[in-house]
């Protein structure tokens, strides 16, 4: 029934699309792309239903914005496809959360911010609310390529082998996002926060 569902739900976007090759373009992103995107999901939701749901609000919001997609190379159709599954991630995520009776993690950017329960140090509270406004501002100052490549290898934890088929881009020009972002980085943040965040 799941299956089934998704179809009517992938039907059901692809018939909103006015415009013919926007309708193809954001197809061939369903085809080529959900098995990548749910697993992207499932990185951040940690539950397979969840990560199923996310990815297709992800393909939705593709949809809604199919013509900022129209002749994208693969690398930049990739880079598009992961900020958008990351964003339908995270939105699926503070939706759910508002729920729970108890969190000490809020994830409402890239980053989330620490909240303060009784059994820790507001002190430690606050350099850590200091340093990830800090950094959260620094990735802004990265390219698209570079603060993917940084959020899949250090946020989400990706291997390097993995996130060559969600980028779309050979393992060597990952490992060179990577550095040159590692070094923009330290560069805009110094050495003593950059130490701190253990990259």
């Amino acid at each position: 029934k799941q299956a089934e569902f998704k179809s009517i739900m992938i039907c059901e976007i692809l018939l909103a699309i006015e415009s013919e090759e926007e309708r193809s373009t954001v197809e061939n992103i369903y085809l080529e792309y959900f098995p990548k995107m749910k697993r992207l999901c499932y990185n951040i939701l940690k539950h397979p239903e969840d990560a199923e749901d996310a990815a297709m609000n992800a393909i939705a919001r593709i949809a809604d914005n199919a013509e900022k997609f129209l002749g994208k190379d693969c690398n930049e159709t990739a880079s598009l496809v992961v900020i958008y599954t990351r964003n339908a991630a995270i939105s699926f995520y503070n939706r759910k959360k508002k729920t729970a009776v108890h969190t000490s993690y809020d994830e409402s950017d890239e980053l989330g911010e620490i909240r303060a329960d009784e059994s820790q140090d507001v002190e430690r509270i606050v350099i850590n609310n200091e340093t990830v406004a800090i950094l959260r501002q620094a990735l802004r100052q990265l390219s698209d390529e570079q603060r993917d490549a940084i959020m899949l290898k250090y946020y989400y934890g990706y291997r390097y082998s993995e996130m060559t088929e969600i980028l779309c881009a050979d393992e060597s020009t990952i490992r060179m996002r990577v550095f040159r972002a590692k070094n923009k980085l330290r560069e805009l943040l110094g050495d003593e926060v950059y130490e701190r965040m253990q990259f």
